[in-house]
């Protein structure tokens, strides 16, 4: 009875597998149809309405701030690179202009014509014009160096981000478990993310 159930399996799935095979006929016209189709929907696949070019966008960022991420199609980074290129620089222009005033105070007092008063005269003593001169000096230096850095760091987030522009977020993404005895190895697991 057992040898005569596996004979009937096999005629079946030998059916199946010849009905499958008789499924299959295809014809010469319908198959260059296809063909034909199917290049279609491959050059329309390769078809995108922006392709990521990270060395236009870095370009773009490094003569105009914030224009790189809107060549990204990240539009809402453009303000705040703006807004913080603006707020350093407007830190470095008030630090450049107490420096400016310091300095002609301290030429006025020890190099201008006798008699001439500055604008501290009686506010700050001579070391002490000085001291604050030198303060405003380094908070200037900073505020430059502060302001080419943000300035580059903009540039390179152009850059990345133009890399991850064409990247496929796709809403298809699966989690896989597995388990692989091997003998003698420790316990420990791994976690497989695929995508299409």
């Amino acid at each position: 009875m057992g040898s005569s159930f596996k004979i009937h399996i096999v005629h079946l799935c030998l059916i199946f597998f010849g009905m499958e095979l008789s499924a299959q006929v295809v014809y010469s016209d319908t198959l260059s149809s296809s063909i034909v189709e199917t290049r279609i929907q491959v050059l329309d696949i390769n078809k995108k309405k922006y392709r990521s070019q990270p060395q236009k966008a870095f370009i773009s960022s490094m003569v105009i701030p914030g224009l790189g991420q809107i060549l990204n199609k990240q539009i809402w980074k453009s303000p705040i690179a703006l807004g913080a290129i603006g707020g350093v620089g407007f830190v470095f222009w008030q630090n450049q202009k107490n420096v400016s005033k310091l300095k002609n105070a301290i030429d006025l007092r020890f190099d201008g014509p006798p008699g001439s008063v500055d604008e501290f005269a009686g506010i700050y003593s001579d070391s002490q014009l000085f001291s604050l001169e030198n303060e405003y000096t380094r908070l200037r230096d900073y505020s430059f160096l502060g302001l080419i850095g943000i300035h580059m760091l903009q540039c390179i987030d152009a850059y990345a981000a133009g890399f991850l522009v064409d990247f496929d977020i796709s809403p298809d993404l699966n989690i896989a478990t597995s388990y692989y005895p091997i003998p003698n190895a420790p316990l420990g697991a791994k976690i497989i993310l695929s995508w299409p």
